[in-house]
């Protein structure tokens, strides 16, 4: 897994970054300064750890993404993979707005910007590809043309994948989270075009919290997938319509009503009858911003029950409301009667456990190797990672990777976090393990971890203790004793270890030599008797 990458930090030893877009389980969208040709850029990092297969469909994915020339979608310049960042895209000058929706900017200009996306989405879709992940962030606007960014979902939604899936948040298509689909470990392809129908309503439903109550969202939203529209450009000829029957009812109701009375804000004491009723804004905002989000935002007529909701993104827990309202519900209703302003508070979770995963690779080893340490910890715990071969003539352990690079194995890690680890494993050359094993170096003798026995002396003598060659060179206290006693002519003569020494269970024999006593010296073959 790579780790995200920080403010100022250099990618594949060229682009610094200068600003973090966004982040989730799965990417990292940055904006980057090239050192080389002082030009930004915007960069998508690959967070998850995948499995070969899953990497293979989101390298394709994006190949074919990249290949589409429609300058509305926003595609990467580049695709680059290396060790250290699998999969890294850079994208070309990343400096846009968000696109922001409102009902004030009024009924034409939201039809133009609503038409603008529902035709990206149709290209994308007759190009054999579908986006995922569409949400308020997924639209920008470039020199005020609605595109389309943030891809790279659809080749992981699985309903097995939950960091995916928590990525997504309530933006959503309920059958991605049907998990009695998955039959013998496989899913059915879910991932369609009527995915993105279902979230591109439920953005506009969090842009204009009014079409919610339409009959042209809850088809576009249905639980179903069968009963949604099957095109996009069905998807706005139906939207529009929806449109201009919540926003624009006058239009048709009262075609002759006086200007004056068609300004947003008029007493509701006046007793004025074919007039608007006065509008109010409801203002809802995140504390801290990255923390989650909020649905409820809008300008609503007098009276209006508004529906509010939060959603907790991973890892933060929503504490309650604040501002002109106090609530410590995170869904709630209200009645609007005056411009409210309302701040959804939020505070990380505190975690008491963490879980470690290991992912073995080359996928071809799996069958071969085994894995110790995976599971679920208590914050703190030690934990010895190891990994091994069920079949050493075909695979050897090589390494470790992911949040600890180490050649150790078992690897001891305390436990801090969520961890991902990657066991690498490599081919053992059989060729050269079945040569290992015909041919005995010499200096194998000496081992102090084998016991060998090169020849067996038979005599009448008490068979003396086994040792091993390397030892019969050994040279001890008592030995250099027994050599000091030995005659001058003995003396001049070379002696390598115990192999010329009486052992101390042997009753030492006189002879005499040139008239000095030496002790007899043993069989040279005793250092090796068994």
């Amino acid at each position: 897994m790579s780790q995200p990458v920080k403010i100022g930090e250099l990618i594949l030893g060229r682009y610094q970054t200068i600003a973090i877009l966004e982040q989730s389980q799965s990417y990292q969208w940055l904006v980057t300064i090239d050192r080389q040709t002082q030009k930004s850029h915007g960069v998508q990092i690959l967070l998850s750890q995948l499995s070969d297969e899953q990497f293979k469909k989101v390298f394709n994915y994006f190949d074919i993404l990249k290949n589409i020339t429609q300058k509305t979608l926003i595609t990467p310049e580049q695709i680059i993979s290396r060790q250290d960042f699998p999969l890294v895209n850079i994208y070309p000058d990343y400096n846009y707005n968000k696109l922001e929706l409102s009902e004030s900017l009024g009924i034409e200009k939201l039809t133009h910007y609503l038409y603008e996306a529902t035709e990206i989405l149709h290209t994308l879709h007759n190009k054999g590809l579908t986006h995922g992940r569409i949400n308020s962030n997924s639209f920008i606007l470039k020199k005020d043309k609605v595109c389309l960014t943030g891809f790279g979902y659809a080749p992981i939604l699985t309903p097995d994948n939950m960091y995916a899936l928590k990525d997504c948040g309530d933006f959503i298509a309920p059958e991605l989270l049907n998990r009695l689909s998955i039959v013998n470990g496989n899913a059915p392809d879910l991932v369609t075009p009527l995915i993105d129908i279902y979230c591109f309503a439920k953005t506009i439903g969090f842009w204009l919290p009014s079409i919610t109550e339409s009959s042209w969202y809850s088809q576009a939203t249905s639980p179903e997938p069968s009963q949604r529209y099957s095109r996009m450009r069905k998807v706005f000829t139906e939207l529009e319509k929806a449109l201009i029957d919540i926003y624009d009812r006058t239009k048709f109701e009262a075609p002759f009503t006086p200007l004056e009375l068609t300004q947003n804000v008029i007493p509701s004491d006046t007793g004025t009858k074919g007039g608007l009723i006065p509008k109010y804004t409801v203002e809802l905002t995140v504390e801290p911003p990255e923390a989650g989000r909020v649905e409820g935002s809008g300008k609503y007529s007098d009276g209006k029950e508004v529906k509010i909701k939060t959603v907790a993104f991973p890892d933060w827990e929503f504490i309650g409301w604040k501002g002109d309202v106090v609530e410590s519900e995170k869904n709630f209703s209200l009645i609007v009667s005056k411009n409210i302003k309302l701040i959804a508070c939020f505070k990380k979770q505190v975690k008491s456990s963490a879980t470690i995963h290991v992912e073995i690779l080359p996928s071809e080893a799996r069958d071969f190797v085994k894995v110790n340490g995976t599971g679920n910890y208590v914050l703190g715990t030690t934990v010895h990672m190891h990994a091994w071969s069920v079949n050493s003539e075909k695979w050897r352990f090589a390494r470790w990777e992911g949040d600890k690079n180490s050649y150790t194995n078992p690897l001891i890690i305390s436990v801090t976090k969520d961890l991902k680890f990657i066991a690498k494993f490599e081919k053992v050359n059989i060729t050269m393990v079945s040569q290992q094993e015909k041919h005995i170096e010499p200096g194998n003798a000496f081992s102090d971890e084998k016991e060998i026995l090169i020849s067996q002396f038979q005599t009448s003598s008490p068979p003396l203790s086994r040792k091993l060659i390397g030892e019969a060179f050994k040279v001890d206290d008592n030995q250099q004793s027994s050599k000091q006693n030995m005659s001058q002519d003995l003396e001049e003569e070379t002696h390598l270890g115990t192999a010329f020494i009486t052992p101390e269970t042997e009753e030492p024999q006189s002879t005499e030599i040139s008239g000095h006593t030496a002790a007899k010296k043993p069989i040279i073959g005793s250092a090796f008797e068994d």
